[in-house]
C-alpha cells in the first residue's frame, strides 16, 4: 500500500481480536507512536469449524466465533475513536470494515 499510494505514513498492526487485553495493548503501542489516525480498517473473521458438519461444533465455539466476528470490532473502533477525533480538520476520518464468506 506504501508504494502504491507513495504515503510512507501507512502502519499496519495485528493483534488477538479474541483478547481484549490484545486489543488494548495495541491501542496502548499505536497511542505511543502516533498523534492520530486517519483511517481504521477492522478485519475480523473467523468460522471456527469451518467445512465441518455445523450439528458437530460446539456451542461453546460458535459463542467464541461470534465474541470475535462481532465484539471485535466494535472494541477496535471503540479504541480508535479518540484517535481518529484528533485527526486534522476538514480530513474525512475512516472506519472500514472488511469481512469474508468465513464471517458468514
Amino acid at each position: 500500500m506504501k508504494k502504491e499510494t507513495q504515503n510512507n505514513t501507512i502502519a499496519g498492526f495485528a493483534c488477538d481480536l479474541a483478547s481484549l487485553s490484545s486489543i488494548n495493548s495495541l491501542f496502548k503501542t499505536i497511542s505511543s507512536k502516533y498523534t492520530h489516525l486517519d483511517v481504521v480498517v477492522n478485519n475480523a473473521s473467523t468460522m471456527i469449524g469451518f467445512k465441518l458438519d455445523p450439528l458437530t461444533v460446539s456451542d461453546e465455539l460458535e459463542e467464541q466465533q461470534f465474541r470475535i466476528n462481532l465484539d471485535a470490532y466494535h472494541f477496535v473502533t471503540k479504541r480508535a475513536l479518540p484517535l481518529l477525533f484528533k485527526a486534522p480538520d476538514g480530513f474525512e476520518r475512516t472506519v472500514v470494515f472488511v469481512t469474508s464468506g468465513a464471517g458468514w
